[in-house]
């Protein structure tokens, strides 16, 4: 079996069973040593079952050459409080010659009780032994990052299966608040950095109060939302049309009353103010209002 550490830059060839099928107890503390970990220095008894695998692998791709990027780590070296790192069962590689996503379909056919991580941003995968049932993951996080595991792994697998690639399903929660007045476009730093008064009772609102986004963060909203955003391009062709409609489709029609209006009356019913009192209606009152003034 022919290893090669990708941080120490060494290299190690190992005859782990003898003629008649005994594991070597030289090449055991040679792969003990091999695999130490990178901060500490520290060396730690790899599980039987790991090498038994990693061997398994090395004669199912012809020999090839197994790249090791972690093996063995410390717990004080360590963010994470449960690994198997720590216990000398895990381990990170790839197979020369070979892709990451031949090297997982392998483990996953293979080995049962054995753990097997896919990144897909990363140029490894993670193998190690389990004591009960095997298990199965996706991370899309890339070296150095928080881990970002997808919710149902086995869906992807099929998925791609299928012909459809994996890839990572990202969320971006954009608030869309109105501007000043006349429509003045609102800066997307600005809607992000501090809630707007027009947001209303929305409890979703203050995303700022809650969530401080980094310049880093900010940026990757932007490039998410950029496809969706009108180019500058886009908004002078739609200058340009508007400025060639003719002046007609932008006016506004006057707004008509819902009561139609009162029919015009003809001339000659019309009568002037002066002549009201000349009237025969009019005399026929004043006559009767005199004679209720004599009691007659």
């Amino acid at each position: 079996m022919k290893l090669y550490h990708a941080n120490r830059r060494r290299r190690l060839s190992l005859r782990l069973y003898d003629k008649c099928g005994k594991r070597l107890k030289s090449a055991s503390r040679k792969l003990r040593h091999f695999l130490r970990c990178l901060r500490t220095q520290r060396s730690h008894a790899i599980h039987p079952r790991l090498i038994s695998n990693l061997y398994t692998v090395s004669r199912a791709f012809k020999g090839r050459e197994l790249v090791v990027y972690s093996g063995y780590r410390h717990s004080h070296a360590s963010k994470l409080k449960a690994s198997y790192h720590h216990q000398g069962r895990a381990i990170d590689f790839r197979v020369r010659g070979v892709s990451n996503k031949r090297l997982r379909d392998f483990a996953l056919r293979r080995f049962a009780k054995s753990g097997v991580g896919y990144y897909p941003n990363v140029p490894f995968v993670h193998l190690d032994a389990r004591p009960k049932r095997g298990a199965f993951w996706i991370d899309f996080s890339g070296s150095g990052e928080r881990a970002r595991y997808a919710k149902n792994a086995r869906k992807l697998l099929r998925m791609e299966r299928r012909g459809i690639p994996i890839r990572e399903r990202r969320t971006v929660v954009v608030i869309i608040a109105e501007g000043p007045a006349h429509g003045t476009p609102v800066p997307m730093a600005r809607l992000l950095k501090a809630p707007t008064a027009n947001m209303g009772h929305h409890e979703q609102a203050p995303l700022a109060r809650r969530h401080r986004l980094s310049r880093r963060a900010l940026s990757t909203v932007r490039r998410a939302l950029s496809p969706l955003l009108p180019t500058s391009r886009f908004q002078a062709q739609r200058k340009r049309r508007r400025s060639e409609e003719p002046p007609a489709l932008h006016r506004v029609a006057p707004i008509r009353p819902l009561v139609p209006p009162m029919p015009a009356l003809p001339r000659s019913t019309i009568v002037a103010p002066s002549d009201l009192a000349s009237t025969p209606q009019a005399m026929t009152r004043r006559s009767s209002r005199n004679r209720r003034g004599r009691g007659e």
